[in-house]
Parts: C-alpha cells; structure tokens; sequence
C-alpha cells in the first residue's frame, strides 16, 4: 500500500526502475510480473507488462472484492498519477500507450468506474486522448 515516503520516490521512477516501482507499490501484482518475465525469457517489456496491468487493473474493476481490492484500485491509480508527473517521456508514452487507450475508451463499461479511482493528471490525459479520438468535444 502506499507508504507516507511514496509520494516523495515519485520522482525517481524512471524506465529502468519501473518493475521494480511496480512491484513494491503493487505487490498484489507480483505474480503478473513473474509470469511476464518468464514468457519474455527474463527480459522486461515495459509496453507488453503494462498492457497487462490495465488487464490487470480492470480485472479489479469487474469484481467486487471489498476493501483489499478498493485499496489496490487507489495504489494503482496513485501509481498511474505519479508515473505521469515524472516528467520521464518514455514513463509517460508507457502510461499512454499501454494503459490509458489499451485499455480506457469512454464505451466500455467500468470505464466511469475507473474514473472514480484516476487523478487529476490521469484523467487529463485520458480526456486528451478522447478529445483526440473524437470522443469528445470542446
């Protein structure tokens, strides 16, 4: 869960750090990430990993698993939202690409769910790219 310092290790996520970030703020995912790593031969694909942590993520959203899966909700969210004001443009085309629009558009149906959970930057960006897509209008 997330720790009083966490906010503070925000800024140094970096790409070589980013399983690392993953696993100790989202340990309910470590299983994900032994798996991940041994379907690439030991090798860390941070776009493939992340696509399966928005699975991953909206697994949770699908389910009611009471507070344990509230709380993981909020830490991945938390996550998302920290990754994205690191300002590391390779995090962040992480974040976009192989979260955000793998996996958020606005018809699906735990989309407004998962909205409750995103942060400011986190729904700025998703809006952008829904504004982007036409979803939406100025």
């Amino acid at each position: 869960m997330l720790s009083p310092e966490s906010s503070q290790s925000k800024d140094m996520i970096t790409y070589e750090n980013i399983i690392s970030t993953l696993e100790s703020r989202v340990p309910e995912f470590k299983e994900n990430i032994k798996q991940h790593l041994h379907d690439q031969y030991g090798e860390v694909l941070p776009h493939l990993l992340f696509e399966d942590f928005a699975t991953f993520f909206v697994n949770l959203l699908s389910t009611e698993g009471g507070k344990s899966s509230d709380a993981t909700l909020h830490e991945c969210a938390r996550l998302i939202e920290d990754m994205l004001e690191t300002g590391d443009e390779m995090i962040r085309n992480v974040v976009t690409v192989s979260f955000l629009e793998y996996t958020f558009e606005s018809d699906k149906p735990y989309s407004k769910r998962a909205r409750g959970y995103f942060l400011p930057k986190t729904i700025d960006m998703l809006e952008s790219l829904e504004y982007g897509r036409g979803s939406k209008t100025e």
